[in-house]
């Protein structure tokens, strides 16, 4: 498992020894939430080749898409490498916006999406007017919103490298965080 003396580095190739015969779903989280770790392109497409090769959904949780350091490092969404990923995101994490609580879910798997909608309806049907309306301007936004909220997280980066460089024996435990 990834861990902080190996800067939170996870090998696909670890996939193998942690899943079971009865695996069912694999659960990703890129840009990963806490420590902002995002595999390279080619190792995620390693990571969905395993789970497609072995019938295994990946839910893809994409709440911090486009906040990546380098834009051109950006992971294609789960959702258009396999046809049976389900993919969530939202207006909390990217855009600021997580009193609205609205967010969605994606995929091609026409059963899922109807087992979701079903329970949707079951339990709250929708979000208020008001919040839906506030939604729209946010995604209307968006370049505005994700380029502050790019900025304000470089920003942090920054003042974090400062601190752990005037903190050596404290840099350690921190670095893996930093870019």
């Amino acid at each position: 498992m990834p861990n902080e003396q190996q800067g939170w580095y996870f090998d696909p190739g670890a996939l193998d020894g942690l899943a079971k015969p009865t695996t069912r779903l694999l659960v990703i989280n890129f840009p990963h939430n806490p420590t902002g770790y995002l595999p390279t392109q080619a190792e995620f497409q390693r990571i969905v080749a395993w789970a497609h090769q072995r019938r295994i959904r990946i839910f893809s949780d994409e709440m911090y898409r486009l906040l990546e350091f380098e834009p051109a490092d950006r992971l294609p969404s789960a959702v258009d490498c396999d046809e049976h990923a389900v993919v969530l995101f939202g207006m909390s994490k990217t855009f600021g916006l997580a009193g609205l609580r609205i967010g969605w879910l994606a995929t091609h798997d026409r059963q899922v999406l109807d087992r979701v909608k079903e329970l949707k309806d079951y339990t709250s049907i929708c979000a208020s007017a008001p919040a839906e309306v506030l939604a729209l301007i946010g995604l209307r936004a968006r370049a505005t919103i994700v380029h502050e909220h790019l900025a304000r997280i470089l920003r942090n980066v920054s003042i974090l490298e400062r601190f752990i460089a005037g903190h050596p024996t404290v840099g350690h435990f921190c670095a893996a965080a930093s870019r």
